[in-house]
């Protein structure tokens, strides 16, 4: 039974992936039901990190940034570096589509975040750090970095076959006239 919730997460990443973020919000609300009922908080910041994006998608930015913001602290608090730099990533790259104005907070989450992932050597979440800071330089006007953020993380996801974050990477460099 303690591993229930993290099945129902992963469940849920595979609908978000999918685009259906009605099947992916009811995981996401049940995995961390499930794992509170458990007691085995250490599950929860991947469900909280599933719950921050499909509010982010949804158009729901303060509740995705109170999710993400949750799944650092818990990240933090289990000493899961991996999950917590990718919640401080995607959080970054979320302050900066909320309030544009606070781009220098958003680059230096991201950054911290980036940081974490390539200490551990982890290539899909690296590459995920270059495609958040681009997007993230894009929204503050800097082409050059942008550019320079989106042709890394594009190089990385195509070498991993990372098809899904190829695709955002792509679209991120069209908007920039590269594509």
């Amino acid at each position: 039974p303690v591993f229930v919730g993290t099945c129902v997460t992963l469940e849920g990443w595979g609908h978000y992936y999918e685009g259906d973020l009605a099947a992916a919000s009811e995981c996401a609300g049940r995995s961390i039901s499930l794992t509170l009922d458990t007691g085995a908080g250490f599950q929860l910041p991947p469900a909280y990190v599933l719950a921050g994006l499909v509010n982010e998608e949804r158009g729901e930015l303060p509740q995705a940034r109170c999710a993400l913001e949750e799944a650092v602290k818990l990240a933090c608090n289990h000493n899961q570096r991996h999950v917590e730099g990718q919640a401080r990533m995607y959080l970054g790259w979320l302050l900066a589509r909320e309030d544009p104005s606070q781009i220098s907070a958003a680059e230096q989450m991201i950054l911290e975040g980036l940081k974490m992932v390539k200490d551990m050597t982890l290539k899909p979440l690296v590459a995920l750090g270059h495609l958040c800071l681009g997007e993230t330089y894009a929204i503050a006007g800097h082409k050059e970095k942008a550019l320079a953020s989106l042709k890394k993380a594009h190089e990385m996801c195509h070498e991993m076959g990372e098809d899904y974050y190829l695709a955002r990477t792509e679209k991120a460099l069209e908007k920039l006239g590269q594509g």
